[in-house]
């Protein structure tokens, strides 16, 4: 009856722990667990003892990858209620009677007290991420402080002693290792009894291995970076992708789907997945090519050329490699200049048109790689042309005047003359003449011999687009200290013999500092003048003074 029960309470726990598994997320779907439970006989865990105690078992990783141990279950009594347990573990004492303390051993984590209502299956230490390697098989043991129960006796021996699944073998009793039993159960640290069998269950996850990454050479310009990326792989449960030089065990350069680097001749990184439980990943390669960056052109030099011409820029032989050229505006491929430069095309010469002064720049392309720039000014000249015209001064004797012109065109000359009379005289700068080089003309102390000379610019501008323009003749009127002026206004009208009117007035003017004084004499007369205009002589004597 008491067997019954227990086999009832069994399959009841079983059925509860499908419950329980439907109800895990997904991620823990892909956990494994081995029981004593299921295809075995005898397994009822009657036997144990009370107090401090023991028991031991082994699980082998047959796999090529590493798993973790997350949780172990065991099969307790009701009286054992409030046992503390403990895990440990051993890679060496894997069979034989085991003395459980540091050193040999090693305490791999402490559970809580238990609640244990009735006799059954238990989640006794849970939480765990143990990672036992691939090809690997560790030893261990539960210690309890409140009794420990298992299988197994002197006349019962349970079967089977190995449970496997995913590539993991749970050993228990007589199970052996270098013929000795691996399952012992008793007083801890000291179990003597064997072979006791391990009663419970494990949990445990599969460790998936890396894929190996995919990644792409790549080529960069010597002094660029590079950024190298990880464009498919998966960790799986490795924990991050590892970069070095020389190769996966060489010098660490970095960590993570990324590696930006600048190396300074072509260099070849390895990558791989490492970390976790996992074993090291597929070691992949990555070159990176670095080409050389062409020297900065050197452009022939240049003379400066006349609006509306062409100028040739070529790159010198000492450095024969094409450039791209820009502004590419006003640039063309063809001597005639039909045929527009694209501005993107590396070329060894091209040909310019502009319409004034450009700096042009040309950066040298070889293999994809672009130089240094290199500059060149191209200095259009344009004709001259006086757009503004001297006007002419009238001073007093010993007085200056000032004539001045504008003019376009590139890096004008000018050169002042005077004509007096039939002659006319280039002027050299002296104590009268003062910027007769320059666009202003400065004449200074003019004596009133002077009166009616007239000067004239001209005006060349720079070569190669040398042109010559001449400016208006300027007056220069010179009144002397005394220069009276006489002026004589007459009129008169007949007709058919009859004298209708007529009208005389001499006028004598002198110029003063102040103003001019006049005088003069008006004689009207006629047969048919006006009333409003009296007849006969009449004189008058002013000053005319200016406002």
């Amino acid at each position: 009856m008491k067997y019954f029960y227990k086999k009832q309470q069994h399959i009841f726990e079983i059925w509860l722990l499908s419950i329980f598994l439907g109800l895990l997320p997904i991620s823990l779907l892909s956990q494994t667990i081995i029981s004593t439970q299921t295809g075995s006989t005898n397994y009822s865990g009657v036997n144990g003892i009370t107090g401090n105690g023991a028991i031991t078992f082994v699980i082998e990783n047959t796999n090529t990858f590493a798993i973790t141990l997350k949780q172990v279950d065991l099969f307790w009594k009701a009286s054992q209620s409030g046992a503390v347990p403990k895990i440990w573990y051993s890679a060496t004492s894997l069979s034989g009677a085991p003395f459980i303390t540091a050193g040999e051993w090693s305490l791999i984590s402490t559970g809580s007290a238990l609640t244990i209502p009735s006799d059954g299956y238990y989640t006794t230490i849970s939480g765990l991420t143990f990672m036992i390697p691939a090809s690997t098989q560790y030893r261990f043991a539960i210690e309890s402080s409140n009794g420990i129960s298992y299988s197994g006796s002197t006349t019962i021996i349970p079967t089977p002693n190995t449970f496997s699944s995913s590539g993991v073998n749970l050993k228990a009793g007589n199970a052996r290792d270098n013929g000795l039993n691996i399952g012992y159960g008793g007083g801890f640290p000291s179990p003597t009894f064997n072979p006791r069998f391990f009663t419970g269950r494990i949990v445990f996850s599969t460790c998936a291995q890396p894929g190996p990454p995919i990644i792409s050479d790549t080529s960069i310009c010597e002094g660029s970076t590079a950024a190298l990326r990880i464009t498919g792989g998966n960790l799986n449960n490795a924990t991050d992708w590892k970069w070095y030089t020389s190769s996966c065990n060489g010098t660490l350069a970095g960590n993570g789907s990324s590696l930006t680097v600048t190396p300074a001749g072509t260099t070849t990184y390895y990558v791989r997945a490492e970390g976790g439980c996992a074993t090291a990943g597929i070691c992949v390669p990555v070159t990176v090519t670095v080409k050389p960056v062409p020297g900065k052109p050197i452009i022939n030099p240049l003379s400066s050329i006349c609006a509306n011409t062409v100028g040739q820029l070529i790159i010198n032989t000492a450095t024969p490699v094409a450039a791209v050229w820009s502004p590419a505006t006003k640039l063309y491929t063809n001597v005639s200049c039909s045929i527009p430069y694209d501005g993107t095309t590396a070329l060894l010469q091209v040909y310019a048109k502009p319409a004034a002064t450009t700096i042009y720049t040309a950066v040298a392309v070889s293999n994809g790689c672009s130089s240094e720039p290199a500059t060149i000014t191209l200095t259009v000249n344009n004709p001259i042309n006086i757009s503004s015209q001297p006007a002419s001064k009238t001073i007093c004797q010993s007085g200056n005047a000032v004539f001045t012109v504008a003019s376009n065109g590139t890096a004008p000359t000018y050169q002042w003359f005077v004509i007096n009379g039939s002659n006319t005289l280039m002027l050299s700068n002296n104590s009268n003449y003062n910027g007769v080089t320059s666009s202003t003309l400065t004449v200074t102390n003019a004596p009133y011999l002077w009166n009616g000379y007239k000067y004239i610019c001209r005006a060349t501008s720079h070569t190669p687009c040398t042109s010559t323009d001449t400016s208006d003749a300027a007056l220069l009127t010179a009144k002397g200290n005394f220069d009276p002026a006489f002026a004589f206004n007459a009129s008169r009208k007949n007709f058919d013999g009859k004298n209708y009117y007529y009208y005389t007035s001499p006028e004598l003017s002198i110029p003063l500092p102040v103003g001019n004084i006049k005088t003069g004499l008006e004689n009207n007369g006629g047969d048919y003048i006006t009333s409003e205009i009296t007849k006969g002589k009449t004189s008058y004597l002013g000053i005319d003074i200016p406002l």
